[in-house]
């Protein structure tokens, strides 16, 4: 198993940073007087999140995130996120780490996080890949998950010859599972698609669990989601 760094911006700066911002250590700075606003606003939010964070096992016990596990190969990267494979350094135990840079990220994003990491802290269900562990840490967040190794529903769709009407609706019924939920515990996931449905081991099709709460909101009124989001090619037409 190919083995990385221990520093995160070398994980994350190729996909996040230009050459000139990378050379840059200052966090991102409010430039009117509306983004002002807006940081004390985020501030607030996350202060408020973080008083109703759950204790974590590991994380708010003293200990950094790299005295306890080692981040080994990348498994996918985004804007602001790179998702790697970690092994915790006691018990050698697999996981996959979602690796958060605090540079540069603008405070709406940084708020997420915190919103992100208490949605999924709440819901523990065979079919949602849980939440392990969280570290809040000057350079970056860490969002500790299960590994699936099996990948992505989308990438075995296409390795595939035939997927069986019998295969589809045992995956669909587990799905389904997953996002009713979610839903009565209040919680709309946001973006449904195949590529947030990980599957648990390269042999078995069948046992899949929904990720990637990144745009998923707390539901409080029938009509209280108004917020354009989701995939282009997999949200519902209405939204478009």
């Amino acid at each position: 198993e190919e083995e990385g760094g221990d520093d995160l911006r070398s994980y994350v700066v190729d996909v996040s940073l230009g050459a000139e911002d990378a050379a840059k250590d200052e966090y991102y700075l409010p430039e009117s007087f509306k983004e002002t606003f807006d940081v004390i606003g985020f501030d607030i939010k996350k202060a408020l999140v973080r008083c109703e964070m759950p204790e974590f096992p590991e994380g708010c016990k003293g200990k950094t995130f790299r005295e306890l596990y080692q981040l080994n190969a990348k498994l996918q990267s985004g804007a602001f996120a790179t998702v790697c494979r970690a092994t915790h350094r006691a018990t050698g135990r697999k996981v996959a780490i979602k690796c958060v840079i605090r540079k540069d990220l603008p405070p709406h994003d940084e708020a997420a996080i915190y919103d992100e990491v208490l949605i999924l802290a709440s819901l523990k269900h065979q079919y949602i890949v849980p939440l392990i562990d969280f570290f809040i840490e000057k350079e970056g967040y860490y969002i500790v998950m299960e590994l699936m190794r099996g990948g992505d529903l989308f990438d075995r769709i296409g390795t595939k010859e035939c997927y069986s009407e019998r295969d589809a609706r045992d995956l669909c019924r587990k799905m389904i599972e997953a996002v009713k939920f979610c839903h009565d515990n209040g919680i709309a996931h946001c973006d449904m698609k195949p590529k947030n449905l990980l599957l648990r081991c390269e042999e078995d099709d069948s046992f899949i669990k929904l990720a990637d709460f990144g745009f998923a909101t707390r539901v409080y009124t029938p009509k209280s989601l108004t917020k354009q989001c989701g995939t282009p090619f997999f949200v519902a037409p209405e939204i478009l």
